[in-house]
């Protein structure tokens, strides 16, 4: 190993306690720390690789047409493998490499390889289930203190100036670890489904009945919270984002929401009527996704509809004006109203109608920070009224 390389490829090293290794673009093994060097055993007696296809145990052009790919790019590049240690022993793994450089114009860049193993796997796994919690547990805590807050604010001003340097600190260390929750959970997200997906192609054979059904299972609820990730994330950037408060024109919102669903399933023939010369002051980002998730919600529960209509329009109730979004859909009990803008509440099942729970407590959010009102009225089978005011 060159000087350059060597002095920093050990301070990486011992800051990681990951299996890290350091190879050529040829594939020449130029170093690997302590973590790798016992994974892969390369100081056993059967001495140590000169290569790194010396220790991979699948298909040699795979192989190839991965390093190629960490060879051309400085983001990581994953892929699931079979690697043959010193001893003779063959693990299937989890690698992440991507191209290195060296400070110093002579030396050639390198590529960095991190290797994962059932271990990290475990550990992720565990990991993904306390931040889950964690992440829970704050969303909790945010939407109490902006809910006390809003109670209080006509009656207290002080305590509103106090919750607001409280809810200031708050933003900051939710957007720390939103941060960290979108690259840290994802991860072993990954290795789940890279690892089941290498377990179920490289040892197909050998797995008893019903393990390929377990697998796909796996994998499946692994892709399914990486969703649920995404639609936590999406609520809590709703309830840190900044407010620019601005005229809004609800009705081209509208149209443009439609328009995209249409593209989205160009098949659904659905009647919309959305009133002309609808406006507002509000957040035009923040209003898009109230309507885009209000108008997706009837676009999705009229499916089943022959003559699907979804209707956008308004209506002045003394000094306030009501915007409703109408639709001939599925409907709802009313004795269930109370749980629609709950996250991941559903009163319908999964099987009859796609998602998680999430699009309706986005507009609540969206809705109260606008220092509105939102509501439902419905009726099984008879479509559903969604109403809400804005006071921004």
């Amino acid at each position: 190993m060159t000087p350059s390389f060597a002095l920093n490829f050990d301070t990486l090293a011992r800051s990681l306690p990951d299996a890290l290794c350091l190879v050529s673009r040829d594939g020449i093994l130029l170093g690997a720390n302590a973590g790798a060097r016992r994974l892969l055993q390369l100081d056993s007696p059967d001495g140590v690789p000169v290569t790194l296809a010396d220790i991979f145990a699948g298909p040699r052009d795979e192989f190839a047409q991965f390093m190629t790919q960490c060879a051309r790019t400085s983001e990581p590049v994953p892929g699931g493998f079979v690697l043959r240690a010193g001893n003779g022993t063959v693990t299937p793994c989890i690698l992440s490499g991507h191209l290195i450089h060296s400070t110093s114009a002579d030396v050639p860049p390198a590529i960095l390889l991190r290797i994962q193993t059932k271990s990290e796997f475990v550990r992720g796994f565990t990991v993904l289930n306390e931040k889950i919690r964690e992440l829970e547990h704050e969303i909790l805590r945010r939407t109490q203190a902006q809910q006390e807050l809003q109670h209080h604010q006509e009656h207290l001003e002080e305590l509103v100036e106090e919750r607001t340097r409280e809810l200031r600190v708050a933003n900051k260390e939710l957007e720390a670890f939103c941060y960290s929750v979108s690259h840290d959970l994802r991860a072993p997200l990954r290795a789940i489904d890279g690892f089941s997906r290498v377990l179920a192609e490289d040892h197909g054979e050998n797995l008893e009945p019903g393990a390929h059904a377990a697998l796909e299972r796996m994998r499946a609820a692994a892709q399914r919270m990486g969703v649920v990730i995404d639609e936590l994330l999406a609520l809590s950037r709703i309830t840190r984002a900044q407010l620019e408060v601005e005229g809004v024109d609800l009705t081209e919102l509208a149209h443009d929401a439609l328009a995209r669903l249409r593209e989205s399933d160009p098949h659904r023939h659905v009647t919309a009527h959305i009133a002309e010369g609808l406006h507002a002051r509000g957040d035009p980002d923040l209003l898009s996704v109230a309507l885009d998730n209000l108008l997706g919600n009837a676009w999705k529960y009229t499916v089943n509809v022959d003559e699907a209509t979804i209707e956008l329009f308004a209506r002045t109730e003394g000094e306030e004006v009501v915007y409703i979004v109408r639709d001939n859909g599925a409907g709802f009990d009313m004795r269930f109203a109370d749980k629609l803008f709950r996250p991941f509440e559903r009163l319908h099942r999964v099987d009859e109608f796609p998602g998680i729970g999430i699009g309706l407590a986005i507009v609540q959010r969206v809705v109260h920070r606008h220092g509105g009102r939102i509501w439902a009225e419905g009726a099984v089978n008879a479509g559903a009224n969604f109403y809400f005011t804005l006071s921004a």
